[in-house]
């Protein structure tokens, strides 16, 4: 059956700018018919996040604080007291040098993001996975360029969150205010992978039901009509499965048994499925190793703490010890 579906194609412009392709719109088919209203679009968009700055503690928040974590603190805290000759004017940065550096310390925390969207995705923890979401829009937002890889991670992130609002039909994530949660989500798909292999046909054509079934099941039909329309194009390239799904919507049967063989359950596991892969392929990344290794090197040091005796409680037994064969000689 998922065989049946027609393709489509996404055509996204790598060399644009990455504010620019979080919010950009891959191919847009011709308009159908009247508008869906909008409603709390921003909040969902991919590319509206909170400015970079709010992820880092400003002057004033440090100001507030007295403990030994702000960076100021540890700076300012004791020059007023030292002598003169003591202060020393730091060298000059190379800007070029440290403009390249906070490039690649973004991209490892792109990755990172990336990494953790996806397993609050797996794991089904809607706040965890909105908070990383919107962390990783901040970090997207502060580069000045993407690479191949980076994009690709981009896309990953635009994906699951558009899957996550995927029965929000009022959520916006593209221009078009037409457009659904799971049509966005299709365009995307089609520019994640190059290489279409069988999980990637299932989950495209999975979305592709279920952006027909979601409005259904919402009472939408004509909505759902439109949706099909824009999905599968011409009548008259259809096969036999797409005209069997345009039955349906025009009998209004939102729990008709073929949807039983294109859940939205299915739907889910099919893309946790290809979420595992991802969590495979991103697990050695770099924060992520030298996170582990400090994470193991702790329990290392915590374990040996706990294994080495109390010196006092030697030297009680030594001091035993020398009683008893005082006692006995």
């Amino acid at each position: 059956y998922l065989e049946g579906l027609s393709q489509s194609e996404a055509k996204i412009d790598p060399a644009a700018h990455p504010s620019d392709v979080i919010g950009c719109l891959p191919h847009q088919r011709e308009p159908i018919s009247a508008r869906r209203p909008l409603k709390h679009s921003a909040r969902f968009r991919f590319n509206m996040a909170a400015a970079v700055t709010s992820a880092v503690p400003s002057a004033m928040d440090c100001a507030g604080r007295e403990d030994a974590d702000c960076p100021e603190n540890e700076v300012t805290g004791g020059d007023a007291e030292l002598p003169e000759r003591q202060l020393q004017v730091p060298e000059k940065e190379n800007a070029e040098l440290v403009a390249e550096a906070e490039a690649v310390a973004a991209g490892w925390m792109l990755d990172f993001l990336c990494l953790s969207l996806c397993r609050a995705f797996r794991d089904g923890r809607s706040e965890d996975f909105r908070r990383t979401r919107d962390s990783a829009e901040a970090i997207i937002h502060g580069l000045s360029s993407l690479t191949t890889y980076q994009l690709r991670t981009v896309y990953i992130c635009q994906f699951l969150t558009r899957i996550a609002a995927g029965k929000s039909l009022d959520a916006q994530f593209e221009s078009d205010e037409r457009i659904t949660p799971l049509e966005s989500a299709l365009m995307i798909w089609d520019s994640i992978e190059k290489e279409r292999d069988k999980l990637h046909e299932e989950i495209q054509n999975l979305i592709k039901i279920q952006a027909v079934a979601v409005c259904m099941e919402s009472g939408n039909f004509k909505e759902a009509e439109e949706v099909f329309e824009r999905i599968f194009g011409d009548p008259e390239s259809h096969t036999s499965l797409e005209r069997k799904l345009l039955r349906i919507i025009s009998q209004k049967d939102a729990f008709h048994s073929f949807f039983q063989n294109f859940s939205y359950n299915y739907m889910m596991e099919k893309i946790k499925s290809y979420v595992d892969c991802v969590l495979n392929e991103k697990s050695s990344t770099f924060l992520m190793k030298a996170a582990t290794k400090v994470v193991e090197n702790e329990k290392a040091r915590t374990l040996a703490s706990e294994n080495k005796p109390n010196a006092t409680e030697t030297e009680t037994e030594v001091n035993l010890n020398k009683g008893e064969r005082f006692v006995h000689s």
